[in-house]
């Protein structure tokens, strides 16, 4: 073969065919590079995408504003020139050497407030994120709930607003700009945490790594199953979970090792609860190293006094590489005051195996919906109510166990049906009280009383 001929033709021979004379067509790579600078000091521009548009081509500039990209088929491309506080531009032309000039935005404030959704009460120093598919910026609320972002620039953003007590919302999202009037962020009432924020929860590490992280999850696998989780759950604000170790790599890479982690939510307040459940998802996951995996994760409860778990994973259940939903009424493990935290605990014990543990999507909420004077589908009923005095209790089944429970979840009455109606001359002072029904057959029912005399 002879490829340097002057013609550019290329010979080639071979023992049956004889001799070939070529005549290549050569298909030139296109190659796009250039400066990109401001447009009005023709400083360069750091760190801003260059996008060749429909080719999945990408360059950011380097400090001097430099970038360098190509494609090996020829044509006429659209390429954007775009930089965080600019206004994009977009050129189009056959790639080469091509320059970009662009216009500085002016930064503006801009803000709102975040309110309690019932009552419209400033929330006092809530979290407050606003982010775009390049740039988060973060401030927290003063003591009425107002919010200022300083110095932003133009775009299409999504604002989020949280605070213990309060359940977490992201539903605002938009183009905001210099005219774009203030927003007003409504909270519900509520124990709820995706971890969006830091609300402080807190942790005792013994083991020498896989410490708990509020963070976007990194995925490690071992042998084809997911050890570390790669995202969190997908049914709340954000991208970010508890989980313990989180530095990626191998399955075995910053896992729980040689002694345990716990991790304690801040104190919330139950009181005014008549059936409070607690919902979590956790993840789990024990295997590798040698003989059977021998780890757990628990997730208890303490109201300040008494310790309950209400939550038991082992490997027997937990090796699932999957996000799963624990719902759990606290009454059936202890009683719910003013002090409640929950506890996560996992550890790795000898034998060593991989332990990775993970909680997402953390809620208390009320199962006791039922309002005054609306019968449950046990099918008793509490009147009059409200009441003034004395009250009866109808329909209960013989042998079924009548509790009442004050804000504090004191049981203040207990006692047997005895017969279909039970009536009831209270002693105790007005208030709103939580009235129990437990049947024979283990099922509970709840329904609200408002004593008024």
């Amino acid at each position: 073969m002879c490829p340097f001929l002057p013609s550019g033709n290329i010979v080639v021979s071979d023992i049956e065919t004889g001799l070939w004379i070529l005549a290549p067509q050569y298909v030139h790579a296109c190659w796009l590079q250039g400066t990109v600078r401001d447009a009005l000091t023709t400083l360069p521009i750091n760190n801003a995408p260059v996008v060749v548009l429909g080719s999945g081509l990408q360059d950011n500039t380097d400090i001097g504003g430099q970038y360098a990209t190509g494609t090996v088929t020829a044509g006429s491309y659209d390429v954007l020139f775009d930089a965080i506080g600019y206004d994009a531009v977009t050129i189009t032309g056959v790639l080469t050497v091509q320059d970009a000039y662009l216009l500085p935005q002016t930064p503006f404030n801009f803000g709102g407030q975040v309110i309690d959704s019932l009552s419209s009460a400033g929330v006092a120093d809530a979290f407050v994120t606003m982010a775009d598919a390049d740039t988060t910026y973060s401030t927290t609320a003063d003591a009425n709930g107002n919010f200022i972002f300083n110095n932003i620039y133009a775009g299409d953003y999504v604002i989020t607003a949280g605070q213990w007590g309060w359940v977490t919302d992201c539903s605002w999202s938009g183009t905001v700009n210099a005219l774009t009037l203030p927003v007003t962020i409504d909270l519900p009432k509520g124990w709820y945490d995706d971890f969006t924020f830091d609300f402080g929860w807190s942790q005792i590490v013994t083991a020498s790594t896989g410490a708990w992280q509020a963070a976007e999850p990194v995925g490690t696998t071992n042998g084809g199953a997911q050890c570390n989780p790669e995202v969190d759950v997908d049914v709340d604000c954000g991208d970010r979970a508890y989980v313990t170790g989180n530095a990626g790599g191998a399955g075995g890479n910053d896992d729980v090792d040689d002694g345990y982690v716990q991790l304690t939510s801040p104190v919330f307040d139950l009181l005014g609860y008549f059936d409070p459940y607690v919902d979590f998802y956790y993840w789990f996951y024990n295997g590798g190293g040698t003989g059977t995996p021998n780890d757990s994760l628990h997730f208890l409860l303490t109201n300040g006094v008494d310790t309950a778990e209400v939550q038991l994973v082992t490997d027997a259940i937990g090796d699932e590489s999957a996000w799963t939903l624990s719902s759990d009424r606290i009454w059936d493990h202890l009683a719910p005051t003013a002090d409640m935290r929950l506890v996560v605990i996992t550890a790795d014990v000898a034998p060593g195996h991989i332990v990775e543990g993970g909680i997402d999507h953390f809620r208390v909420w009320e199962h006791s919906v039922t309002g005054v004077e609306e019968p449950v589908a046990a099918g008793w009923s509490i009147a009059p109510n409200p009441s003034a005095g004395a009250f009866t209790i109808s329909n209960a089944p013989v042998g079924a166990v009548i509790r009442i429970l004050d804000a504090s979840g004191r049981i203040i009455f207990s006692s047997e049906a005895g017969s279909g109606s039970f009536t009831i001359d209270p002693s105790f002072a007005d208030g709103l009280y939580a009235v129990e029904l437990r049947l024979p057959d283990g099922s509970i029912g709840t329904q609200r009383l408002v004593l008024a005399r």
